[in-house]
């Protein structure tokens, strides 16, 4: 880990998010999870939340973030009560890539945002967490997730069974025909 990277988690200060150029926010440390205690107007316009809807509420609960899980085919949870980035100390810095927040878009509907957050860890008058994001400029509505997956697999293997049930034993799908016109 660089030098600087550990030097700024211990200068931080929680007002220092107002002058971070990309949406930007600071959780504080609390026993029931990690609350938003301050945010820049980059993150305002990128989530489209009021500050009403921000301020110190817990951060699991406003983004109940998710990434894709190729390997499994599987949507993981990330943003968690017990989330495992607020456990880090001031010298683990870490990077989520790819996930997937909630968000509003100009009507005030749901959707998702896919970023990558910086998560920096840092003490100013109690534990608190430096979270950059950068926004992939993807979003999709929520039935996109996981219900929407499991719709979508169902009816591609029931076309797929219909499929199959329908050939003939023998016979080539698509093969030209025999006989004459």
């Amino acid at each position: 880990m660089s030098n600087k990277v550990v030097l700024l988690s211990r200068t931080l200060k929680q007002c220092d998010v107002q002058v971070i150029k990309n949406p930007a926010y600071v959780v504080q440390q609390v026993k029931e999870g990690g609350c938003v205690v301050e945010w820049n107007e980059e993150f305002e316009r990128l989530t489209n939340f009021k500050p009403s809807e921000i301020d110190y509420k817990y951060c699991h609960e406003l983004f109940f973030g998710v990434k894709f899980d190729r390997p499994n085919n599987v949507w993981v949870n990330v943003c968690e009560k017990d989330c495992e980035f607020r456990k880090s100390t001031p010298s683990e810095v870490h990077i989520i890539e790819d996930l997937w927040i909630n968000c509003k878009d100009t009507k005030g509907e749901d959707i998702k945002k896919k970023v990558d957050i910086f998560v920096i860890p840092f003490e100013d008058d109690g534990r608190k967490n430096l979270h950059i994001l950068i926004n992939k400029a993807e979003a999709h509505s929520l039935p996109y997730f996981e219900q929407k997956y499991k719709e979508e697999h169902r009816s591609y293997m029931k076309r797929k069974q219909d499929k199959e049930s329908k050939k003939e034993p023998g016979k080539v799908e698509n093969a030209p025909s025999s006989e004459v016109v």
